[in-house]
C-alpha cells in the first residue's frame, strides 16, 4: 500500500469556488485506475495557517501502482485543468509526499 497526501491552501475568499470545483471537476477526472483505491479528502481544524487547509490523501496498492498512474496521461490532465481553473487565482499546493 503506498499513500499520496497532497497539501492544499486557497485564498481565503476562494474556498467554496474551491470546493465545488474539487468535488464537481477535479475529483471527476480521476481516472478509474484499478489500483487507486480511494481519495479522501480532509478541511485543518482551526486557524493555525503553518498547514494547509486541505489535506487529500490518494490510496494505491504499491509503490509499483503509484509510479503507474504517475507515468499515465490522468495526472498530466489533470495538472493543465487545475492550471488552466486557477492560475494566479488563489490554489496552493503547498507539498505533496508518498508513504
Amino acid at each position: 500500500m503506498l499513500i499520496h497526501l497532497s497539501g492544499i491552501d486557497c485564498a481565503p475568499d476562494q474556498h467554496g469556488k474551491f470546493n465545488r470545483w474539487y468535488d464537481g471537476t477535479h475529483i471527476p477526472m480521476l481516472p478509474r485506475f484499478d489500483e487507486m483505491r480511494k481519495v479522501e479528502r480532509f478541511a485543518r481544524l482551526g486557524n493555525d495557517a503553518a498547514y494547509p487547509h486541505y489535506l487529500t490523501l490518494y490510496h494505491f496498492d504499491s509503490a509499483d501502482a503509484f509510479q503507474r498512474h504517475q507515468q499515465s496521461q490522468a495526472p498530466a490532465e489533470g495538472l493543465e485543468e487545475t492550471r488552466a481553473t486557477w492560475a494566479g487565482k488563489g490554489y496552493y499546493r503547498q507539498w505533496r509526499v508518498q508513504y
